[in-house]
């Protein structure tokens, strides 16, 4: 990379020159080896010309004669570049995380309108700041927080790269949280599972109960699941989380077993079939199925949540969703007794600190523990009277 200044601004170009040596144009019809150890003078050469040419010393046309390399070309635009990190991380992230990705992509590329076409070293840290305080009216501060973590490390790889002098992204914050963006996430009660595997469409009562059985797994990898994943002769179920990419190999309880030993009878699907092929299908269309959910949950009237009108464009969340079903598993693991260790090894989480999160009683529950504390024993105090 060649870096100068002009006009007390920093400049910087890929000189085009193989850090290892090899094969680099040397005019419009012939090429120029350069051995490894000879690549670095040569790009000094080049830089020098590039810089001759910024600071009006040099015509182009005599440059490129000079350094025997065609320095026109120039970094790549913002646009091209998110485009390509876009289509990089494609098929490495999960599902959710992916279409978080294009998002912000999209989000950035709306905000910097034609400035989009211009080189990557045009994005400085001062207009990403602007374009946060701009999300910031619609958004909640957690959904500005998901673009800010999915563009920055294509930047930070292209400062590691020298591309770029520093990565644009760093000092750019989300905005505080405000009053309603904080999002609660409430277990549902075991009458309400019960109320949810009987009362709703097959394949959501059937996810719900998978979800609960297999110790309260996330939407995705409910959905995620084919009949090859489930070992009837070990009675195990083996699971690869989208989020994390934990591996888990789950036990059937024995009640559990028998219930899909004969989903599997009536259904006789093929090793690769989903245990919820329609959900599954529309799930890899988008993503409003975890919306769909919730506004079912609300129909039925297990959630008390009234919905709060927020200014832009921020979502009306429910407090109970598809992911409360891991907050019930975990509260009544703990409410259980079960040993910390082993409840976080069935929930799946990573550290104790996320799993206690999880762990919300109800007031019914804490006042059932509460009675387990030994009696004082007192006699009955009455006040004096006048």
């Amino acid at each position: 990379m060649a870096h100068y200044t002009v006009n007390g601004k920093l400049k910087q170009r890929s000189t085009k020159i193989p850090i290892a040596g090899g094969m680099v144009a040397g005019g419009m019809y012939k090429g120029v080896f350069i051995k490894k150890s000879a690549a670095k003078g040569k790009a000094q050469e080049v830089a020098n010309e590039m810089e001759k040419v910024a600071r009006g010393l040099t015509p182009v046309a005599i440059a490129i004669q000079n350094a025997g390399v065609d320095i026109r070309q120039e970094l790549p635009s913002i646009r091209s570049f998110l485009e390509h990190h876009e289509e990089d991380v494609k098929g490495r992230l999960a599902v959710a995380t992916y279409r978080n990705t294009k998002v912000a992509v999209q989000r950035l590329l709306d905000y910097l309108g034609d400035a989009s076409d211009k080189p990557i070293d045009t994005l400085k840290i001062g207009t990403l700041r602007e374009w946060v305080k701009t999300l910031a009216r619609d958004y909640r501060s957690g959904t500005i927080r998901n673009y800010l973590a999915s563009l920055s490390p294509a930047f930070e790889e292209a400062a590691r790269s020298e591309i770029l002098v520093r990565n644009p992204f760093d000092g750019v914050k989300p905005p505080p949280e405000r009053p309603g963006d904080k999002l609660r996430r409430d277990p549902f009660s075991l009458d309400d599972i019960r109320k949810l595997i009987r009362e709703l469409p097959p394949e959501w009562s059937s996810a719900v109960r998978c979800s609960y059985e297999l110790g309260g797994q996330r939407l995705g990898d409910i959905l995620a699941l084919k009949w090859e994943n489930v070992d009837f002769l070990r009675g195990i179920v083996t699971i690869s989380t989208e989020k994390t990419g934990r591996h888990m190999v789950i036990p059937l309880k024995s009640s559990f077993r028998q219930w899909l030993e004969s989903e599997h009878a009536a259904r006789t699907p093929k090793p690769k079939d989903y245990l919820h092929p329609n959900l599954a299908c529309r799930r890899s269309r988008n993503n409003a199925l975890s919306t769909e959910f919730s506004t079912i949950v609300r129909l039925l009237g297990i959630t008390d949540y009234e919905p709060r009108q927020h200014a832009g464009k921020r979502r009306n969340m429910s407090n109970k969703t598809f992911h409360s079903i891991r907050a019930t598993v975990a509260t009544l693991l703990h409410l259980h007794a079960v040993d910390p260790s082993i409840a976080r090894a069935i929930v799946g989480h990573d550290s104790a600190a996320i799993h206690e999160v999880y762990v919300k009683p109800n007031l019914d529950q804490l006042l059932s523990n509460m009675e387990r504390l030994d009696p004082l024993d007192l006699p009955t105090y009455h006040a004096a009277g006048n």
